[in-house]
């Protein structure tokens, strides 16, 4: 089974800004986030969003059924 891309352009430069941002606070500078363990936490979340930008595939998107990508940028590769 392979997974269609489900992540629009809007949805695709939010997720790399707040990513970016989030791996900047989680892993570079700790010192915003005095508790290791939350600036851990928000590094991986970040990791997450920026990857899901990368490859346009959401799988929490797919469990709920949600879809922002146009009909002719939805292809299969």
């Amino acid at each position: 089974m392979a997974l269609k891309k489900n992540v629009g352009t809007a949805d695709r430069i939010l997720r790399l800004v707040a990513g970016i941002t989030m791996i900047y606070f989680g892993f570079i500078d700790t010192t915003v986030i005095a508790d290791s363990l939350a600036a851990t936490l928000l590094g991986i979340f970040g990791t997450i969003f920026l990857l899901t930008a990368i490859f346009s595939i959401c799988p929490f998107y797919n469990l709920i059924g949600l879809n922002t990508c146009s009909d002719s940028n939805n292809d299969e590769d």
